[in-house]
């Protein structure tokens, strides 16, 4: 076989001197991979660094957001300081007056109409979860008095 330089094996990828540059580049880049990443100032960052950084960060953030799946809801218990109880699970509430109505409902907000028989039937009720354990209510006008909910404690509903 023709070699321009005798004593040297021909290249694998059949250009001359490029094949040989390459392939011993590419022994070179492959015993980085195995022992870590070197740097020109020759700095070594172990190879699974990266890797791992990675996975903790992702492990992190799944732990986060589980814990905030279930509690960043308004469905559950609501009481008032001044005794008055209401229920919502999704668009279903159990009104302070003890009537299952339908109503408006999202994650964070629920907004129903009063229904008769209660007092202010006919008002609408906004109520805005604040936090966990905190939800803020108005009847009626947007102005109107913030009512203060607090999630009941297990076993009050």
């Amino acid at each position: 076989m023709f070699s321009r330089h005798p004593g040297r094996a021909p290249p694998i990828s059949g250009l001359p001197e490029i094949g040989t540059l390459m392939r011993k580049s590419a022994i070179a880049d492959l015993r980085g991979v195995r022992a870590g990443i070197v740097f020109s100032m020759g700095t070594t960052v172990p190879a699974f660094a990266g890797t791992t950084w990675i996975a903790l960060a992702l492990a992190l953030v799944l732990v986060l957001a589980s814990g905030a799946a279930h509690a960043d809801a308004i469905d559950g218990d609501w009481c008032r300081a001044d005794g008055k109880r209401m229920s919502i699970r999704g668009p279903e509430l159990v009104t302070p007056g003890g009537q299952r109505i339908q109503g408006l409902y999202d994650r964070h907000y629920f907004e129903y109409v009063i229904p008769a028989g209660e007092a202010g039937a006919n008002d609408k009720v906004f109520i805005a979860l604040q936090n966990e354990q905190l939800a803020h209510a108005r009847q009626g006008a947007a102005d109107a008095p913030v009512q203060v909910w607090i999630r009941c404690l297990p076993g009050i509903s």
